[in-house]
């Protein structure tokens, strides 16, 4: 499904993903061993481009190159908007 990614709130980043982490807990959420609200937004881990960043974000700016491994889960997407805590420049 294609959805418009807006601009980053305070405390928070968009980042352009170039490589998506494929682990064992992708598969155990996809059987249901791990249970989800529906609809359900896979991946914990990706690395990329930061595009731009909202508000108090100063550990990170645009063009850094960053990563994650952790909450929220939604990172088999091509851009997307988070939490900057939750991510890590490179």
């Amino acid at each position: 499904v294609e959805v418009e990614v807006g601009e980053p709130g305070p405390g928070e980043i968009r980042i352009r993903h170039k490589a998506v982490g494929l682990n064992f807990i992708d598969t155990y959420q996809r059987t249901g061993l791990y249970p989800f609200q529906m609809p359900l937004q896979l991946g914990m881990e990706a690395s990329g481009i930061v595009e731009a960043v909202g508000e108090g974000v100063t550990h990170l700016k645009a063009g850094d190159r960053a990563a994650y491994a952790s909450q929220p889960p939604g990172a088999y997407c091509e851009l997307r908007v988070m939490p900057a805590k939750c991510v890590c420049k490179l």
